[in-house]
């Protein structure tokens, strides 16, 4: 009896209530046999739920794994993580999509049995009219290639925490249990930088291979939102340091910051969090290496 080989890429989309974006997205990942395709549906509401299987059964290789609870993004991508089988892992948020060159890497990496265990892959701003804009991972990318340092590698790599610029190898996944948060805000930072620290070998990829959709409106994810979700970043963002440290990274968050530029009506019940906090001498990383997560 003949058995499917294992996929050598899964693409994993978490969505919620968004099916129209999510077909646009799912259309743009290249038509590959070998690609496995996850849609975790965050239990979208039921207006949405017939259009969200619709638009899943009509992508070849897609499987959607429809979720009973509403519990984030974080957790919609560990389940999906559990039943991937691909060689790689990829990942995309379903109001973004890929670009033409995304098939270029596919095809590249798709028989790299001994080379790279993670690829960066440069990503771009796309409004609702098309125009577009470059990330400040284009600027990571740009100055990596020119420099070619540790120092530069290392800034691409932990200063950057958004898996949808990611292609990582599953084995590293597996072996070392590396699994997203399941948090209010910012689920997707720990496993990015967890799975770039455990990397034997990086590769960088110049070409634009992914789309992240950013309405006239804004991004929610770059909101406030209220004193509980900010304490939620502040945390993340301790954890970040913490890491940093142990990793050797130079350039910690600065933390204090966050308080300069949040909302009154949301800075003063979070200060009293904020003033146990020591003093970070991340208040005066240079703005060019800044981190930017979604």
């Amino acid at each position: 009896m003949k058995t499917n080989p294992a996929p050598a890429f899964t693409v994993i989309i978490p969505h919620r209530n968004t099916p129209s974006l999510l077909a646009r997205c799912l259309a743009s990942i290249p038509r590959r046999d070998d690609v496995e395709i996850l849609v975790a549906d965050d239990c979208s509401e039921p207006a949405f739920a017939d259009g969200v299987s619709r638009v899943v059964a009509a992508c070849p290789n897609a499987r959607l794994i429809a979720l009973k609870e509403h519990r984030g993004g974080g957790y919609a991508r560990n389940v999906a993580l559990r039943q991937a089988k691909g060689e790689w892992l990829v990942f995309a948020d379903a109001d973004d999509y890929f670009t033409p060159a995304m098939a270029e890497v596919m095809e590249r990496y798709a028989q790299d049995e001994e080379g790279a265990d993670l690829v960066v892959m440069n990503a771009i701003f796309v409004d609702e009219d098309g125009i577009t804009a470059p990330t400040p991972l284009t600027r990571h990318i740009i100055r990596y290639l020119r420099r070619r340092s540790r120092l530069s590698l290392d800034v691409l790599l932990y200063g950057t925490w958004t898996p949808w610029s990611r292609m990582v190898r599953r084995e590293i996944v597996l072996k070392n249990d590396v699994r997203f948060d399941e948090t209010l805000v910012g689920n997707d930072a720990m496993f990015v930088l967890q799975a770039s620290s455990f990397a034997r070998k990086a590769e960088v990829e110049r070409k634009v291979c992914y789309h992240y959709y950013q309405p006239h409106e804004g991004s929610q994810t770059r909101a406030f939102y209220n004193p509980e979700t900010f304490l939620s970043r502040l945390e993340l963002r301790l954890r970040i340091n913490r890491f940093y440290r142990s990793a050797g990274y130079p350039f910690l968050w600065p933390v204090r910051r966050m308080m300069r530029v949040a909302p009154p009506s949301i800075a003063r019940p979070c200060r009293p969090a904020l003033e146990a906090i020591p003093p970070f001498a991340a208040d005066r990383v240079p703005r060019a290496f800044l981190p930017t997560g979604r």
